[in-house]
Parts: C-alpha cells; structure tokens; sequence
C-alpha cells in the first residue's frame, strides 16, 4: 500500500539493516536535511535502498574515506558515492 512517508525514515530504516556492513568497510553515510515526504511502498523502497546503499559501500574500491551521500538536487532525489 503506498503511503506519504518521510524519506529519511525510510534511509534510516534501510541503514539498519546494512548497518553492520558499512561499519566492516569504514563506510560513512551522509543524509541531507530536509528531505521530502515520498509518496511510495513502503517496504519495496526499503529494499530498494538497503540495495543500493550495501552496492554503494561493495564497490567502492580502496577508498580513503569512503561515504556515500544521499539526498536531492532540485526536485529530483539522488544518492552519490564519494571520497
């Protein structure tokens, strides 16, 4: 069922699940302020996320400071691997 739902609860739901595999790759997460309410399914989001978060922190290589960021730019949402 989709619902209105804060984004950031929705990334905080999802960092808990991979949360032991960002802590084991030194990665950091970074989550904008101030996002919007999305208007989604709750759950396949999650999953979503919790996908795209722990492909985010498999692949980044031998970073230094690894950190993914998450948040928008514009009116568009958007997620970004950094160092």
């Amino acid at each position: 069922m989709n619902e209105a739902i804060p984004f950031a609860n929705l990334v905080h739901e999802a960092l808990e699940v991979v949360h032991g595999q960002l802590e084991a790759a030194g990665v950091k997460v970074h989550l904008e302020a101030d996002l919007p309410d999305v208007y989604v399914d709750r759950l396949r989001l999650v999953e979503a996320l919790q996908n795209l978060i722990d492909n985010a922190a498999k692949y980044m290589g031998d970073q230094p400071n690894p950190m993914i960021e998450i948040g928008r730019r514009g009116m568009k949402m958007e997620s970004r691997c950094s160092t």
